[in-house]
């Protein structure tokens, strides 16, 4: 109708909605439809391909690069004379594995610099981390309505 795309409408929209008197009413209100998108198209991503025996196995490969990752976050910021508390959140908040990564895996896959397999290694991958960041991210939005 305006010639615009639909999620740079959506975006053109809620940067309008945003400075309404309501808007955080209206944040609180539609955070469960949020939630439920979010858990919807991480799950569709997951499910999209069925991993094989050579993408587990590089799985199993990636997966301790997650904790050196982690790690090391933790060696930096402790470094930088951040309470251990701290150290340990920020770095848990920076170990995981963001839809980001699947958009440049997937730009990577369509000029051949990357294997498709591979693609569908990092979304099986991301998709079982994501998983476990939307429920804990529930839980924790839950305790936090729960202390209001």
């Amino acid at each position: 109708m305006v010639g615009l795309k639909g999620d740079v409408g959506a975006l053109v929209v809620g940067v309008l909605i945003s400075s309404h008197a309501k808007a955080e009413e209206m944040v609180e209100t539609m955070l469960g439809f949020k939630d439920l998108f979010l858990l919807g198209f991480f799950l569709s991503i997951g499910l999209s391909g069925e991993p094989t025996l050579q993408t587990l196995a590089l799985g199993v490969l990636i997966t301790p690069f997650v904790f050196l990752k982690s790690s090391l976050f933790f060696a930096l910021l402790t470094g930088f004379k951040l309470r251990a508390r701290t150290a340990l959140m920020a770095s848990l908040n920076l170990t995981n594995y963001s839809e980001f990564g699947l958009i440049v895996a997937a730009i990577g896959v369509a000029n051949g610099w990357i294997d498709c397999g591979f693609n569908r290694s990092l979304q099986h991958l991301n998709s079982h981390y994501r998983e476990e960041d939307v429920k804990n991210e529930l839980s924790n939005q839950d305790l936090l309505h729960r202390r209001r």
